[in-house]
């Protein structure tokens, strides 16, 4: 636990992440928004997080060419320590992105224009 403390204290001092993310922790939801469907952005938002860091992941071991793209799959799959979960999240991120997204630009859209105000 003592570990994680001091990893997370030096990713502190270096990024200064920790005060922006415990204000968004902190922030008050208004009860007349608070529903399932409110949850769908913070969803969409870690399914795209995850296709980011996956990608990155996998663009590290995959080699884009026509002679050594399956021997670079196989060597994911069967050698690397997890190798085939992290593809596999990242095919299944793929299919959950573009739904989550659309639902959510979607909600906001037509939430936004229920609650139009004018000028």
């Amino acid at each position: 636990m003592r570990l994680i403390r001091e990893i997370g204290n030096w990713l502190d001092e270096r990024l200064q992440l920790g005060a922006p993310i415990r204000e968004t922790m902190q922030h008050p939801i208004p009860r007349d928004t608070a529903s399932w469907f409110y949850v769908f952005g913070s969803a969409a938002m870690t399914v795209f997080g995850l296709q980011f860091v996956t990608g990155i992941l996998l663009a590290l071991i995959y080699v884009p060419s026509a002679g050594e793209a399956w021997n670079s799959l196989q060597i994911l799959n069967h050698q690397v320590s997890l190798g085939w979960f992290i593809r596999a999240l990242h095919g299944w991120d793929r299919i959950l992105c573009w739904p989550l997204c659309w639902f959510t630009w979607s909600r906001c859209f037509f939430s936004e224009l229920t609650n139009f105000q004018g000028n």
